[in-house]
């Protein structure tokens, strides 16, 4: 029998609890818990390698280890889980259990994986991580958080900590709503995982207080010669500036120890910016960065970012020293996702993006890129695999000094769409070599037992439907799936061509379901598969909208075609999504959760049905 001996701090003791638990729930046995050594027990010892070297007596290759690097050591008189931070031993225990067979590749129930009995097999094991910053973050701009959502982001967290992912972000967190996401439980599940934290996104203006428009309009941007309370607001205005300092400094009062401050403006394409005597010949680029540099100065001990996003993705004009404190987040949300970020064959990821990202790598002392292989809204709520980019994207993005990624999330529902997305995510943020052939493999052999040969075709057809839907080499500019404009008519044809195939591409994904489902053996399959049947749903509606709507823009932009005949599209898709949103409130909210069905009805099939009547007038 063994028994844990646990250094004395929060996540060693999480470590050991989540040890003696797993044990417990497999082998029916206790394993005693003690923070000093005992004479009983083949001894398990959970800690820094000081603690180790202190209960045992060994030296540890501490010099060995990088970032979150972890040692586990297995014989028959002890077992060491150690590594450089608390954290790292946390991991080093979920290793020791996936050596016994336990597997947690996406978050929930239904994602856990246990063996029939624990053994622990001898090993010598150091594991050093890639990147040191494995972040992934939820959209949480929802007003009030639910119970029901705060349960599926401790899903995740679990999820994250077991697929050592070490940060957390916050996004849509400030001044006036951080109290209601920043609540005791939520702080205590991340804490006790050793999870960083990062706070911030597209909310910096309101730290501007949008109350005293009538008393200071100065304060707020100016356009065409008169003063705005919307959008961002004067950058040139020291009092404004102020406001984001103080605001800022309030939010770290409040949390000690954060990461990354995120000081991100309005999310929107052109148009947002002041255009006073003293702005107007400043670049958005320049307006952003005049803001985050009086934050970076004012607190010499934050991280603060500059995020490379719509208007601020040209960072050309940006001629100054910047802060050290400040990296440039590269968020390239209109890339091309057929192809890796620095293929040079995609003329779109070369000349918008990887152009830049290259010369942020010398302008700025970090580069902290921000991707979104799980975002529900860039890709309309389709559900979507790209491994291969997500693998040859973290090479590229490592192969230019990036020691940090970030992965967009929308907590339920990214669950329900993209399960393999984020375990190829996790593992090859830890290790860049990582083969996504062979993961997506061992993901289908430990959830659809017989079944695992058909969705493993499965999987190869959803990818080959993204590359169909999501290659955007060709065009000039691209806001996402739900909106592209008819700019390029050679590249639309070859796009309206691709979607053909997606389509089909879908017929075939729905029939191999069918296959794969008579085929299962295990409850478990048998509900996973069903879930990818719903989504692949989802999937087929959107992207014969999609087709539709793409189509119709082609042809009145290059075709000929009658704007009645344009409305009559419109009308027939507005029916689709409005169906589509009756169909998702049908859904548990355990499949595709609380966010994901809200904003499934509001954003993604009502306010884009604003959008489709808009284009009508």
């Amino acid at each position: 029998m063994y028994t844990i001996i646990y250094e004395q701090n929060e996540v060693c003791e999480f470590a050991a609890e989540e040890l003696a638990s797993y044990y417990a729930r497999i082998n029916g046995d206790i394993l005693r818990r003690h923070t000093a050594p005992t004479e009983s027990g083949i001894p398990i010892i959970l800690g820094s390698p000081a603690f180790v070297a202190e209960m045992t007596g060994e030296h540890v290759k501490a010099d060995a280890l990088r970032y979150d690097g972890y040692i586990l050591s297995v014989n028959e008189k002890r077992i060491i889980a150690t590594g450089n931070y608390p954290r790292s031993t946390l991991y080093a225990v979920y290793r020791l259990l996936e050596g016994a067979g336990c597997r947690w590749m996406f978050p929930g129930p239904m994602g856990e994986i246990l063996p029939e009995t624990i053994t622990f097999a001898p090993c010598e094991i150091i594991d050093n991580p890639d990147y040191a910053i494995r972040a992934t973050a939820d959209d949480t701009s929802m007003g009030e958080i639910p119970d029901s959502y705060t349960r599926e982001i401790i899903e995740k967290f679990d999820w994250a900590a077991k697929n050592r992912i070490n940060t957390y972000f916050w996004s849509a967190v400030n001044i006036h709503n951080g109290d209601a996401f920043l609540r005791p439980l939520i702080l205590r599940e991340l804490n006790k995982r050793g999870t960083v934290i990062e706070i911030g996104g597209h909310n910096t203006p309101h730290y501007v207080d949008r109350a005293l428009f009538d008393t200071k309009p100065t304060l707020f941007r100016e356009v065409n010669g008169e003063r705005r309370p919307d959008g961002n607001f004067c950058s040139s205005n020291p009092e404004a500036v102020q406001m984001v300092i103080d605001g800022v400094g309030r939010m770290i009062e409040k949390m000690p120890g954060l990461g990354c401050f995120h000081l991100w403006f309005e999310d929107v394409f052109e148009g947002s910016w002041c255009t006073c005597e003293k702005c107007r010949h400043l670049t958005p680029t320049q307006q952003m960065m005049s803001v985050i540099s009086a934050v970076a100065k004012a607190y010499p001990q934050l991280s603060v970012d500059f995020i490379m996003y719509h208007d601020s993705g040209d960072i050309s004009s940006l001629t100054e020293e910047l802060p050290k404190n400040i990296s440039a987040y590269f968020a390239p949300r209109e890339r091309c996702y057929a192809h890796c970020i620095s293929d040079n064959t995609c003329r779109r990821n070369r000349e918008f993006y990887y152009n830049q990202l290259q010369l942020a790598a010398e302008k700025f002392s970090a580069v902290y890129p921000f991707e979104y292989y799980a975002d529900m809204i860039f890709f309309n709520k389709m559900a979507t695999n790209m491994g291969r980019t997500i693998a040859e994207d973290m090479r590229a993005y490592h192969a230019i000094g990036t020691r940090a990624m970030t992965l967009l999330m929308f907590a339920g529902y990214s669950t329900f769409a993209y399960k393999l997305p984020m375990a190829t995510y996790a593992a090859c943020t830890w290790h860049i070599d990582t083969d996504h052939m062979q993961l997506r493999k061992t993901f289908c052999d430990t959830y659809f037992d017989e079944a695992a040969e058909d969705m493993m075709t499965y999987y190869a057809l959803e990818e080959e439907f993204t590359d169909q839907m999501l290659e955007f080499c060709g065009y000039d500019r691209v806001n996402d799936i739900r909106s592209i404009e008819p700019v390029n008519r050679e590249f639309g044809e070859k796009h309206l061509a691709d979607l053909v195939r997606a389509e089909e591409i879908l017929a075939e994904m729905s029939r191999i379901l069918d296959t794969a489902k008579s085929k299962a053996k295990t409850a478990r399959a048998r509900y996973l598969i069903s879930s990818e049947k719903e989504a692949l749903h989802v999937t087929a509606v959107t992207a014969s909208v999609t087709h539709r709507f793409m189509k119709a823009r082609h042809e009145l932009a290059f075709c000929g075609l009658a704007k009645a005949e344009f409305n009559a599209v419109m009308d027939a898709i507005i029916a689709d999504n409005n169906a589509l949103a009756a169909y998702a409130l049908t859904l548990p909210t355990s499949l595709i959760g609380i966010n994901g069905k809200t904003k499934f009805r509001d954003h993604l099939c009502g306010d884009i049905n604003g959008f489709y009547r808009a284009l009508k007038q």
